[in-house]
């Protein structure tokens, strides 16, 4: 099956919001390690 405009975008968009989700989760361990480095 063809994969239409929609498909495309809807990709793009998915991992633009798995990448948010992944730079969040980063920022949390960021947190995490210096709260246990203190």
């Amino acid at each position: 099956m063809a994969e239409t405009e929609y498909d495309k975008y809807n990709k793009e968009r998915l991992a633009a919001e798995d990448i948010k989700a992944l730079e969040n989760l980063n920022e949390e361990i960021k947190k995490l390690e210096n709260r246990n480095l203190n």
